[in-house]
């Protein structure tokens, strides 16, 4: 072979392949350039700003505007709690007369003072124990700006001194009726009337006549013959006479009770009282009479034979 076709030869054999190499290699990296480019093009578009925020609002909106059934039952529930809530406070607003609104009632206990003194007067042959214990009581209900209970004062007589009692008893609530309400309306109820009706009758009776003084704003509550309620329907004046649970602090309970024999029995007043009721109430027991006892017969005013109205 001569030089120059050995030269052709090897020129050809150099510059081909290298040629061929360096375009099939560049071809090979365009090609495999070019489809990285346009594979990520989707992951782009896919990545814009704008699709995520349609979906999250779509999701958004049945949130918003459905209520899922779950909770209907629970609206229902809280509903009639809330409109019992508002009952029962109607109720107690209606029973009870807040000590704001009884300490407006501006009760002149100077002039209740002077008319016990002058019905003292009037009716010698009482005990001076027996007017201290009405003043005191009264004081503590009607003058005092945040009484803590109701006053009860239970006037005590036997036979011979029972239209002494009753006239006292009406006396002095007209007194603290027309220094209170300047009205001489007073709410009576007479226990001798439930002899012949029924435990359950009986304490239905005597609560609505309780509440309905109490209604009316009356500052006097008078019950005659207490030995005469069932024993059961007597828990009813524990409820009202409560330093606790009574519907109203500023109010007097005046009691009467007609005990057999009074003048022949030995011991005080309050022993004789407690003695008789225990026996009378004896279905209730100790645990039940103990505090009743301390609710209406913690003041007892012994009333002796005198002069009637």
């Amino acid at each position: 072979m001569s030089d120059s076709e050995e030269s052709v030869s090897n020129g050809s054999h150099l510059d081909i392949p290298i040629d061929k190499s360096t375009s099939i290699l560049n071809t090979s990296a365009d090609s495999s350039s070019s489809p990285a480019v346009t594979s990520r093009r989707p992951i782009a578009e896919s990545r814009s700003p704008s699709t995520p925020k349609k979906e999250r609002k779509e999701i958004k909106k049945p949130v918003k505007r459905s209520t899922p059934k779950s909770d209907i039952p629970n609206l229902y529930t809280v509903g009639c709690i809330i409109m019992t809530g508002i009952v029962l406070f109607y109720t107690f607003y209606n029973l009870r007369v807040t000590e704001t609104t009884a300490h407006k009632l501006q009760f002149n206990y100077t002039m209740f003072s002077e008319s016990i003194n002058d019905m003292q007067e009037s009716f010698p042959k009482q005990s001076h124990r027996g007017w201290v214990v009405i003043k005191t009581a009264v004081k503590a209900s009607l003058h005092h700006p945040k009484p803590t209970s109701p006053a009860v004062l239970l006037f005590a007589s036997d036979a011979s001194a029972r239209g002494t009692s009753a006239c006292l008893v009406r006396k002095i609530s007209r007194v603290i009726e027309t220094l209170t309400t300047n009205s001489d309306l007073v709410q009576r109820i007479d226990c001798q009337t439930y002899a012949k009706m029924s435990v359950a009758d009986t304490k239905k009776d005597l609560e609505e006549k309780l509440s309905e003084g109490l209604k009316e704003d009356m500052r006097v509550i008078i019950i005659d013959s207490i030995e005469k309620l069932p024993a059961f329907a007597s828990q009813l004046l524990y409820g009202f006479c409560d330093n606790i649970h009574a519907p109203r602090n500023s109010m007097v309970y005046l009691l009467t009770l007609n005990l057999p024999n009074y003048f022949e029995k030995n011991g005080t007043a309050d022993e004789i009282v407690e003695n008789f009721l225990y026996e009378q109430w004896h279905e209730l027991g100790t645990d039940q009479l103990n505090p009743l006892m301390s609710r209406i017969a913690n003041s007892v005013v012994a009333v002796n034979p005198d002069r009637t109205c």
